[in-house]
C-alpha cells in the first residue's frame, strides 16, 4: 500500500464578488435577495456584482418613503420572507406583505433576526425584541424580559442550548426562556456597547463585537464556572436587643430589624464574585 503524499502548500483558488446592498441573503431555491438604503429588496435567480433594483425591485413600506435602510433579511421555514428595516418589521408570503403597526417593538428599527433550534424566530430592535411561532403563527414583543429593559438592541444568536444571546448599547444578556443573567463591564467585558455576536457552534464559542474591541466567549467554561465562596470573617452581629456569638447557619426571622453585621473588610475579597467571560485574551 502506497502512502498519500500531503502537501503544506496547497494553493485554493477563490472567487470574490463585491457588490454595493445593505444586506444580502440567499434563500431555499436559491434566489438572491439584497437589500438596499431606499426602502427597496431585489430578488435574483444569479448573482453578479451588477445589482439592478429597478426591475426586479419591491418597495418594503410603499413608494412614499425613499429613506429605509433594510437591515436583515430572514427566511423561515415556511417560504416567508421577514424584513427588518429601519421602518420597522414586516412579512413577506409570496406578494402578500403584513405589517404590524399596533405593536411598538415592530414598528421600530429592526437590528436582528435569528431562528432558534425550534424554528422560532426572534427578532430584535430599537424597542424590545419579540418571537414568532411558526406553529400557532402567532408573535409576541417584550419591551422588557424578567425586568431587564430590552431597548436599544442590536445583535441576537442562539447557542446549542437554545439560549438567546442578546446583545445591546447597555450590555450582554443570556436568556434560556426562564431566566435572564445580564453581563456587563463588571463581570469582565471590555465595553457595554455591543454591536455584533456570532456563535461558533463547533467550538461553543460567542465571538462579541463590542465599541471597544472583539471579545472570544468560552461558552463551555462560563457554563462550568463556579463562583469561589467568599472569604468572610464576621466580627460580631446586633440584631435588637439580641447579640449573637454563633456565626453558623444563622437565621433571622421576618420582622427582625436593625441587623448590624460587622465584617473584616480585609477578608472578603468581593472581587473573586466577578464571572471570567473568557480564558483567551481579547483582540482588537
Amino acid at each position: 500500500m502506497k502512502r498519500a503524499k500531503w502537501s503544506r502548500n496547497i494553493k485554493i483558488k477563490m472567487e470574490f464578488l463585491l457588490f454595493t446592498a445593505s444586506t444580502f441573503y440567499q434563500t431555499s431555491d436559491h434566489n438572491y435577495i439584497t437589500g438596499d438604503w431606499e426602502n427597496g429588496i431585489n430578488i435574483q435567480k444569479s448573482f453578479n456584482n451588477k445589482i439592478d433594483y429597478s426591475p426586479n425591485s419591491i418597495h418594503n413600506f410603499g413608494d412614499k418613503y425613499k429613506s429605509n435602510r433594510i437591515n436583515k433579511i430572514f427566511e423561515d421555514t415556511k417560504g416567508n420572507l421577514w424584513i427588518g428595516s429601519a421602518l420597522g418589521l414586516y412579512k413577506l408570503s409570496g406578494k402578500k406583505k403584513e405589517f404590524f403597526p399596533e405593536d411598538e417593538v415592530l414598528t421600530s428599527q429592526i437590528k436582528a433576526i435569528v431562528p432558534d433550534n425550534h424554528n422560532n424566530i426572534w427578532i430584535a430592535g430599537e424597542k424590545g425584541i419579540a418571537y414568532y411561532n411558526p406553529e400557532s403563527d402567532s408573535i409576541k414583543s417584550y419591551k422588557s424580559l424578567k425586568g431587564f429593559d430590552m431597548s436599544s438592541l442590536t445583535s441576537l444568536a442562539v447557542d446549542k442550548k437554545d439560549r438567546i444571546w442578546i446583545g445591546s448599547l447597555h450590555g450582554l444578556y443570556v436568556y434560556d426562556g426562564k431566566k435572564i443573567k445580564s453581563l456587563n463591564t463588571s463581570n469582565g467585558l471590555p465595553s457595554n456597547e455591543i454591536f455584533s455576536l456570532c456563535y461558533d457552534s463547533t467550538n461553543n464559542f460567542l465571538y462579541v463585537g463590542s465599541k471597544k474591541r472583539i471579545t472570544f466567549f468560552d461558552v463551555n467554561y462560563f457554563d462550568n464556572y463556579k463562583p469561589s465562596p467568599l472569604n468572610v470573617i464576621i466580627n460580631s452581629i446586633q440584631a435588637g436587643d439580641s447579640v449573637y456569638t454563633n456565626y453558623s447557619n444563622l437565621v433571622f426571622e421576618p420582622g427582625s430589624n436593625d441587623i448590624l453585621i460587622d465584617l473584616d473588610r480585609k477578608s472578603t475579597r468581593l472581587n473573586s464574585s466577578h464571572i471570567p467571560l473568557s480564558r483567551m485574551p481579547s483582540s482588537a
